[in-house]
């Protein structure tokens, strides 16, 4: 946090020749001191000490930039000192009207490693920034493009790439709304070495048959948003995919869930898979009166069945009067050797959502609820573990996270309300505690993500300004009451990104950011 609470840390490392050898990692997430209004922090003197720090840390390894605004140019040249030759760059560029600035900065840059990037449907100069930022970044592996709606309908998926133009190897690519390339083009599937992709999330599929042979020989994870103006050839090239994929470990299907359960067509790969995740958006329409598919006890059945190597599973919860026990209990006696759990659960009372995006005034999901959650969950599997004389420690579960709120894009929306494709409300995580015995009880360590996120963010100590204490309380309150809270807009320049970029960069290199 680039804010006067770590002026004294900053300046030690000036003084500390032997301090500043030994850091291997920064992690900026907030810095104050680059947007004006904010200078009371008194982040732009810091800010300024800070650029002229960076190229004498000789042994700094890996840079995260996970800021509230695009990185600095003068920290991009601080960045290419000799001594950090060996230095990896991850960074986001959050939305903002001068990010075609923020793309023009990073061209060139061989340390770039990891970019997340958040555009709009109309910021055409950003969209040709990218293409000419993307065949400079010789070592840009993981890359992740989110186009959301500015206002009235999508005009149509834009097309990353144009012919002649080059990707570099990435490992990583996640499109949201945007087309890999216009597929009438001659030799547009030459713009990249597919083979060493690894993983893929994406909302549209007509890439997937020209490139079957090379992706499905390397690709680990596939996470596919159907979308509703896929035709029947497009679902069915997708499930084909799914069945041909030799490689595939970690399946997540949004909003495509019936026609993948129902086919059946995951299950060739099932005997491999460790991670299975089946999603569909709550639509938030009043006037739209549309059930989830939930899959059933039978279908969990089933998939415990055919997925022995299972480590992460994913559902919708369908929560009426009281939580669902009878899925709670199928989950335990069939999957008991479950690692990880997710459960995504709808907001209550949708109807009442007020004009301004506004949830219901309380909330079926808590800490103490999740705690009681996990409690059920542990109970039933060291039961069903015990019937099989199977009481072996590992593997056993280590995390249920669940997830409130999620909703599609729709065509038309009224301004601020929920205009990127995903916003869930909130989310919890019980983990399974530390401690070897607490954990042999089932003791597990409940957190809102959001609100982990948001105390990371501020840091420690007295908060700077009354926006930052209005939002923690409103946090605390969520987290803690299941009071409801207003949801930001990805558009709105005065939302905070509460969940880190190293958290998300963790999870998608297996723990290797260098």
């Amino acid at each position: 946090h680039l804010n006067a609470r770590n002026a004294l840390l900053l300046e030690r490392l000036h003084r500390n020749a032997e301090a500043k050898a030994a850091v291997r990692e920064i992690y900026v997430n907030w810095a104050p001191g680059v947007i004006p209004r904010h200078d009371h922090e008194g982040g732009k003197v810091l800010m300024e000490r800070f650029v002229e720090l960076v190229p004498r840390l000789v042994g700094l390894k890996v840079f995260i930039w996970d800021a509230q605004c695009a990185i600095l140019p003068r920290l991009l040249t601080a960045l290419q000192h000799p001594h950090l030759q060996n230095c990896t760059l991850h960074t986001t560029c959050p939305f903002r009207t001068d990010v075609v600035n923020s793309l023009r900065t990073l061209q060139n840059n061989h340390h770039l490693l990891s970019l997340d990037l958040t555009i709009t449907d109309t910021q055409f100069t950003a969209k040709t920034a990218l293409r000419k930022l993307l065949p400079t970044s010789p070592s840009l592996r993981n890359l992740a493009i989110s186009v959301v709606k500015d206002s009235g309908p999508f005009p149509g998926n834009f097309a990353l790439c144009v012919p002649g133009m080059s990707l570099p190897p990435l490992k990583i690519l996640k499109l949201q709304h945007m087309k890999l390339a216009e597929y009438g083009d001659p030799g547009w599937e030459e713009c990249m070495v597919w083979e060493g992709l690894e993983q893929l999330e994406c909302t549209e599929v007509g890439f997937l048959p020209t490139l079957s042979g090379p992706l499905q020989q390397g690709l680990l994870s596939l996470t596919v948003h159907h979308s509703a103006a896929w035709n029947s050839e497009q679902r069915f090239q997708l499930c084909e995919f799914i069945e041909n994929a030799s490689r595939l470990e970690n399946l997540s299907v949004t909003e495509a869930t019936e026609l993948i359960i129902r086919g059946r067509d995951y299950e060739s790969r099932a005997p491999y898979l460790k991670s299975l995740r089946f999603h569909e958006y709550q639509e938030f329409d009043k006037f739209m009166d549309i059930d989830r598919f939930v899959l059933s006890c039978r279908h969990i059945e089933r998939i415990a069945k055919v997925c022995p190597q299972l480590h992460t599973f994913g559902i919708d919860l369908k929560v009426g009067s009281e939580w669902p026990y009878e899925t709670f209990q199928t989950i335990a006696d069939s999957l008991w050797f479950i690692v990880h759990l997710e459960f995504y659960i709808e907001l209550p009372d949708l109807q009442r959502l007020l004009p301004h995006g506004q949830s219901p005034d309380r909330s079926v999901v808590n800490l103490k609820n999740v705690r009681h959650i996990w409690a059920s969950l542990w109970r039933g599997i060291t039961q069903a573990r015990e019937r099989r004389n199977h009481l072996i420690c590992l593997p056993r579960l280590q995390t249920l996270k669940i997830y409130e709120g999620s909703f599609r894009l729709q065509q038309n929306l009224r301004p601020g309300i929920l205009r990127n494709e995903r916003r869930e409300e909130a989310i919890f995580e019980a983990r399974l505690s530390e401690r070897d015995d607490l954990a042999a009880k089932g003791h597990a360590d409940v957190v809102c993500l959001e609100l982990e996120g948001l105390q990371e963010k501020y840091g420690k100590g007295p908060l700077a300004s009354q926006e930052q204490t209005d939002l923690m309380q409103d946090m605390i309150s969520r987290a803690y009451e299941g009071s409801a809270r207003q949801r930001k807009s990805v558009l709105d320049g005065k939302q905070v990104h509460l969940r880190p970029l190293r958290t998300k960069l963790l999870a998608m290199t297996e723990g290797q950011l260098g």
